[in-house]
């Protein structure tokens, strides 16, 4: 990790480092997509298919996980980037292309993945880059306290705005005990409300109470998926698998269609 203070030699170093792949991440942004359509076979056969539910919880807090990393590798101070900025347009742009598809799919209004991930973007550059800790709380805040009267409306909600930021953190910190932040916070994503979230990550006992063997195994899999994932970035793999370039935020409201021009041509 570069410091913030870098000379012209470190500067074109860190631009030789950003275009260079990660195979890592790159294997964990193919289970991130792979899961992805698992999960969405469900628009195919809702009932049928409404196991696939389980595997797919992991494709989220991947995805959260691969904005920590990207911007993990950007010197502090250094926010006000041409990728950052083609980064966060990117999104907005396929988070609103994607909606339609996304709202005829899940039968609500709620806001897509894609606006989760831009906001959870957004707040993840602002704890990275915050020239003090101060200014980093104070930017958080002002994001966090809309994202609260929103929540709601927004898949994954608050948890899942939060979540990039707590794999900045684990992938920061020395030790794997905060690997759990992030694990916890997948699972809470993944509850009908940061409340009820909360709630059964210091009860765990109430999962079971509520007679759902699907909710535990649904929360098992976002915990599982936040460590394996962290466990993969960790051991910088080198193996030979294709990278996932621009191609992959298309990607996200081009398979959503298909599965709902399919579903509809067949019922």
């Amino acid at each position: 990790m570069l410091d913030v203070n870098v000379t012209a030699g470190k500067v074109q170093a860190y631009s030789v480092n950003l275009a260079a792949r990660d195979k890592s991440l790159d294997l964990i942004k193919w289970l991130a997509l792979v899961t992805m359509v698992i999960d969405h076979l469900r628009i195919l056969m809702p009932d049928t298919l409404s196991w696939t539910v389980v595997p797919g919880r992991a494709a989220f807090p991947l995805f959260a996980l691969i904005l920590a990393a990207n911007v993990l590798r950007q010197p502090q101070g250094r926010w006000k980037t041409r990728t950052n900025s083609r980064y966060l347009m990117m999104l907005a742009t396929f988070a609103l292309i994607s909606q339609p598809g996304y709202g005829y799919a899940w039968k609500h209004s709620a806001g897509n993945i894609l606006f989760t991930l831009l906001l959870g973007l957004l707040l993840v550059l602002m704890v990275r880059h915050g020239k003090s800790n101060k200014a980093s709380f104070l930017g958080a805040a002002t994001l966090i306290i809309p994202v609260c009267l929103i929540s709601d409306n927004l898949e994954y909600g608050l948890s899942g705005v939060l979540l990039p930021s707590a794999f900045l953190m684990a992938l920061q910190k020395v030790g794997k005990v905060w690997w759990l932040l992030p694990a916890m916070l997948a699972a809470m994503a993944n509850t009908s409300d940061f409340e009820t979230g909360l709630a059964l990550i210091i009860i765990p006992l109430q999962i079971i109470d509520m007679g759902e063997a699907k909710i535990y195994l649904e929360l098992l899999v976002a915990i599982g998926g936040s460590l394996l994932g962290l466990w993969i970035k960790e051991k910088r793999l080198s193996l030979d698998i294709p990278p996932v370039g621009s191609w992959g935020y298309a990607f996200y409201p081009a398979h959503m269609g298909l599965l709902v021009l399919v579903h509809a041509a067949f019922t």
